[in-house]
């Protein structure tokens, strides 16, 4: 999925941070869903790349 262009606030995480999230997601389960807006993820960039190297399907929610 793409990222929407006002995701770009939020700083992505270096490799090794994004490697712990994808583990803990591993272990316990995504926790908070992607928020989307305009059919992109607006919120969620890195939980989102983090569920691919964990192989957890993502969630997702729309922006309401």
């Amino acid at each position: 999925m793409e990222f929407h262009r006002f995701a770009d606030v939020f700083p992505m995480m270096p490799d090794a941070e994004l490697q712990a999230l994808a583990d803990d997601i591993r272990r316990n389960g995504l926790r908070e869903p992607m928020i989307t807006f305009e059919a992109k993820i607006l919120d969620g960039r890195n939980r989102y790349r983090a569920c691919t190297l964990a192989g957890v399907a993502a969630q997702f929610k729309p922006f309401t």
